[in-house]
């Protein structure tokens, strides 16, 4: 199992270690943490790992981008045809699958927190490392989205057991 995320990797490792993900996914990639961070130096604890890697995505570039899903894909030497692709936003993720020509899976529980607590969205966009810039650009992604339909959807990550045969 690989992730592709654009979290910063201090939060991503941060994350991963309180889920205790470390020996269920095997590579990581992200973008490379701040020059500084919004946070104390003294709260940044090193976070290490023993089975996940942690590999960088080229700076400057974001979701969707079905070459850095290819560049992955081929890191891990296999085929975009034996890789399936599941992620929580049909624009970013679900389009970038389409195009990279993976097998896509929706994972629709993981914007379902917007749809109950849309002030969780202001939050997380009042906290975010992303630019004005940023923000103008996920909006002009949403108005000219693709809207590429999932092959699946599934409410809870354990539905993919029944959807897949997965082998190493």
């Amino acid at each position: 199992m690989i992730a592709y995320t654009e979290s910063k990797q201090w939060y991503t490792k941060y994350r991963l270690q309180r889920l205790g993900l470390d020996y269920f996914i095997e590579a990581v990639y992200s973008p490379s943490d701040h020059s500084t961070l919004p946070i104390d130096e003294s709260e940044r604890t090193d976070i290490t790992f023993n089975n996940t890697k942690f590999l960088h995505t080229p700076e400057g570039e974001l979701k969707p981008n079905p070459k850095i899903l290819l560049d992955i894909i081929d890191n891990a030497n296999v085929m975009p045809a034996d890789c399936v692709y599941i992620g929580d936003s049909e624009i970013k993720d679900i389009d970038m699958a389409r195009e990279a020509g993976v097998t896509s899976v929706f994972a629709k529980y993981g914007n379902l927190h917007f749809d109950t607590r849309p002030e969780d969205y202001n939050l997380l966009r009042s906290v975010t490392h992303w630019t004005d810039k940023d923000v103008a650009r996920e909006k002009q992604l949403k108005e000219n989205a693709a809207h590429h339909k999932a092959d699946f959807e599934i409410d809870e990550f354990s539905q993919l057991i029944d959807l897949f045969d997965f082998r190493r």
